[in-house]
């Protein structure tokens, strides 16, 4: 089995590759299983394109239309003072999401050059809110509404619970995603767990 180079893991994106051992010669061959990859970053909530962000500059996570990050032009939400040190607050939050689309490309990269891009389901996602005022630690929206994508490629599509560019409008808890990776591994789930909608024919009861 391939094997992802050593540089993956030392960039400061969280990065876990979950990869199914191969059976030796003398065991039979036990049903094909997808690698999991996590890839998660920190204190960022969705300012992204994929989320119609049209400010953001992120070719990984896309959406049309340029990207500028001039203070001038960014949306100050009403709950924050619309200032010039707000706006270059955002501007360099801005910034930093870019630098995150520009790691999470590299890793595809690694995993793609490793020859596992389509054997390998991807989940991306941020660990808690922005770091902006009423961001984490705050339980409103802006605090506890975080980015979460998973990709399947073609062999594993099957598995998604809907097409891909789809939107999962039910919220979604970080203590899901445990079982959900068993379920998408062919692992029995235990009876305290269950797990989320990120893959078909499994969401809550």
């Amino acid at each position: 089995m391939n094997r992802l180079p050593a540089t993956l893991f030392t960039a400061p994106i969280l990065t876990i590759l979950l990869a199914a051992t191969p059976a030796s010669a003398a065991e039979p061959a036990a049903p094909a299983k997808p690698n999991i990859l996590w890839l998660v970053s920190e204190d960022n909530d969705c300012l992204l394109g994929c989320y119609g962000d049209a400010l953001a500059k992120t070719p990984t996570f896309p959406i049309g239309g340029p990207s500028l990050f001039d203070p001038a032009q960014m949306r100050i939400p009403p709950y924050q003072p619309d200032t010039p040190e707000m706006r270059a607050d955002w501007a360099r939050y801005y910034t930093r999401i870019a630098n995150l689309d520009t790691q999470i490309a590299a890793k595809l990269k690694d995993l793609a050059d490793a020859g596992l891009a389509d054997d390998t389901i991807v989940f991306y996602y941020s660990d808690n809110g922005g770091v902006l005022p009423r961001s984490k630690r705050f339980l409103e929206e802006s605090g506890t509404h975080v980015p979460l994508i998973v990709y399947y490629p073609p062999k594993w599509r099957h598995l998604a619970p809907a097409a891909p560019g789809s939107r999962i409008k039910e919220p979604v808890h970080f203590l899901d995603f445990a079982p959900t990776v068993l379920s998408l591994a062919g692992v029995r789930i235990p009876a305290h767990a269950r797990p989320c909608v990120c893959r078909r024919g499994q969401g809550r009861a």
